[in-house]
């Protein structure tokens, strides 16, 4: 049996209520997940979520955490979750009255980043998961946005995009991510700035990038991107240039 972790931090304009709206609606679903024991959806008040999961296997569980299930993650949150992986060694169950003790050896690493290290390739169930939660005006929109994260981008071009009413999408954005779809850029956009952070280059500037993604307003984005993220954006640049040099 394997236990997995899994954390992120929220943005701002997710609260309680979001959150367990959220746990609660897709809670169902995952009764199709291939090798899921059990999964316990989790909230603390320090702005953290995620899950506790029990998985028969760890392929599975490193299966299902890429693809489809890490796209929505970020859509969603906005940031990559913090995963981990622990080889149960024994299991004291109160309610059953009984102790189990694992006697075998694990058949697999669990130290692997499932990120960076397996193929996205989730599993059908959470496909289907994706496909029964969100509208097909919402994906529209998302695709929109997403191909033009580097472009000045209007509430009128997302809602034609869309292919729906302005006011719908407003009520579809607001049920199945919790914000408008302007604030939907704007947290893509953060998103955005924060990969090429990541990736960036040894020359490149904090502002130079910024501003590539429409921030203009340099204080205030750093005041925001530290608020998301929990470091600063010249802390990220500082880490992904290291990593280079």
């Amino acid at each position: 049996m394997i236990t997995a972790t899994v954390r992120y931090k929220l943005p701002p304009h997710i609260d309680y209520a979001g959150c367990r709206e959220q746990f609660q609606k897709t809670a169902p679903a995952f009764r199709e997940v291939k090798g899921l024991i059990s999964k316990h959806a989790i909230w603390s008040d320090s702005g953290w979520a995620g899950g506790v999961y029990q998985w028969e296997r760890v392929e599975d569980a490193k299966a299902f955490y890429t693809g489809t299930w890490l796209d929505g993650i970020v859509q969603r949150y906005g940031v990559k979750p913090q995963i981990e992986f622990y080889e149960v060694l024994a299991v004291t169950d109160n309610a059953r009255g009984k102790v189990e003790l694992n006697q075998s050896i694990p058949r697999s690493p669990l130290t692997a980043d499932p990120l960076e290290s397996h193929e996205h390739n989730c599993s059908e169930a959470f496909r289907r998961i994706e496909r029964h939660i969100l509208p097909r005006d919402v994906k529209r929109a998302i695709g929109y946005i997403e191909a033009h994260l580097d472009s000045p981008i209007t509430l009128p071009e997302i809602v034609a995009a869309s292919r729906v009413p302005g006011r719908t999408l407003f009520e579809h954005f607001k049920h199945y991510h919790g914000l408008s779809p302007m604030g939907y850029v704007r947290m893509a956009r953060y998103r955005k700035v924060r990969e090429r952070l990541e990736r960036a280059e040894p020359e490149e500037q904090v502002s130079e990038i910024a501003m590539g993604l429409g921030f203009d307003h340099l204080g205030r984005f750093a005041v925001e991107y530290r608020k998301r993220f929990g470091e600063s954006p010249s802390e990220t640049l500082r880490r992904a240039t290291k990593q280079v040099s």
